[in-house]
C-alpha cells in the first residue's frame, strides 16, 4: 500500500470520527433540551472538522500534502 493510499485511509477514518462524534452530540441534544444549543452548536464543530478532514485528504490524493504516518495510529480511530 503507498504512503498516499495509507494517509487517505487515515484522514478517512478521522473523519468518521468526528462524524459519529458529530452525531453523538446530536443525541446529547435531543436527550438534554435545556442544552440543545449548545450540543447542536458543538454537533456543527464536529461536521466542520470532517470537511477540513475531506480538504486535506484531498490534498493528500492530488499529492500536494504528505504528513508523518507515526503520529496517527489508524487502529485507534478504527475501534
Amino acid at each position: 500500500m503507498s504512503d498516499h493510499t495509507k494517509q487517505e485511509e487515515m484522514i478517512q477514518l478521522l473523519m468518521q470520527n468526528e462524524l459519529y462524534i458529530s452525531k453523538l452530540y446530536e443525541v446529547y441534544a435531543n436527550r438534554f433540551p435545556d442544552k440543545k444549543e449548545f450540543w447542536l452548536k458543538i454537533s456543527e464543530e464536529e461536521k466542520y472538522h470532517a470537511r477540513a478532514l475531506k480538504l486535506l485528504g484531498d490534498h493528500i490524493h492530488n499529492g500536494k500534502v504528505l504528513f508523518n504516518q507515526t503520529r496517527f495510529n489508524p487502529s485507534i480511530a478504527a475501534n
